[in-house]
């Protein structure tokens, strides 16, 4: 046995241990490679290599904290889903979504009264703080100002509820681009929805849930405050490009021409075609979510 080893400094243990920790990403993004980190490490023998993986999973899955929570997409919008996992950055990473965001939306009647504005938002270990206009930047006590996002946190995942009917012979079929899948109910589940042969996108099961998000970046902002790009990543469709001056024309989602120019006014038609006629025009606070397509059908890119 190598006495160097054995006799070796509880001090450099304690450094070989925080080092491998750094290493692993389960510090310095997540917390502090402390002493007791370290122990723990050692302890549950992290330098053999089968506990070495198994502990800093265990430690990076205390810190992440990662949950899970469902999210709605109509036909269009699931197909450019699907196109996005197979081209990253090019059709969609982000949706806008008004949520939990009504009571900012809709000040009270005697905060208007008295100019009360919101100015912006700011977020604060994980919650969100309206801002407003007054001198102090301070709601009244009758307004409560913070709000966290009914979707989650940065790095939290988001299992899509799209539209499927039930075929007896070949499975499960989606709606949104006519794919089959073979799923049988899991055992114990019990649900009127289990006895219809259609099911909307709103009672979509968790286990049916062929699409799942992560997260990568969350921000509070006005509607028509959405850029070109932004407009473009949101999911709407090229109708017609021309390969040589790069020209678009993208869908106008209120049927009332073959195409629009700019891609912000094919946004806000795709926008006013869910929420209503004028709905744009109100400006309203939305939440910004951005995201990864991580799989399809359980499969990671």
């Amino acid at each position: 046995m190598d006495t160097n080893v054995v006799h070796a400094p509880v001090s450099e243990w304690f450094t070989a241990a925080s080092d491998m920790l750094t290493a692993s990403g389960c510090v310095g993004k997540y917390g502090t490679a402390t002493p007791e980190w370290a122990l723990f490490f050692l302890i549950c023998g992290g330098f053999n290599g089968f506990w070495n993986n198994l502990v800093l999973s265990m430690v990076k899955t205390m810190n992440n904290n990662i949950k899970e929570h469902p999210i709605q997409f109509e036909a269009d919008m699931i197909r450019a889903l699907l196109q996005e996992y197979s081209t990253p950055g090019e059709h969609k990473n982000q949706t806008r979504r008004t949520c939990g965001l009504n009571q900012f939306n809709d000040l009270p009647e005697a905060l208007k009264e008295r100019g009360w504005e919101i100015q912006e938002f700011i977020e604060e270990s994980g919650s969100w703080l309206a801002v407003s206009e007054e001198g102090s930047g301070k709601f009244s006590d009758i307004f409560i100002p913070w709000i966290e996002c009914p979707y989650g946190k940065v790095g939290d995942r988001l299992w899509v509820q799209e539209e499927i009917c039930h075929n007896s012979r070949s499975g499960w079929l989606y709606s949104a681009d006519g794919v089959c899948l073979p799923m049988s109910y899991p055992d114990g589940w019990i649900s009127e929805d289990a006895r219809r042969q259609f099911i909307p996108s709103i009672h979509m099961p968790r286990w049916a849930s062929r699409i799942l998000l992560e997260i990568t970046e969350i921000r509070v902002e006005r509607l028509l405050d959405i850029t070109t790009n932004d407009a473009r990543m949101e999911g709407i469709e090229c109708v017609w490009h021309d390969e040589e001056t790069d020209a678009c024309l993208w869908r106008d989602y209120s049927g009332k021409s073959a195409g629009l120019a700019f891609a912000r006014l094919s946004f806000f038609s795709l926008w006013e075609k869910i929420k209503g006629t004028g709905s744009a025009e109100l400006n309203p606070w939305v939440w910004v979510i951005k995201f990864n397509v991580l799989t399809i059908n359980g499969n990671i890119k």
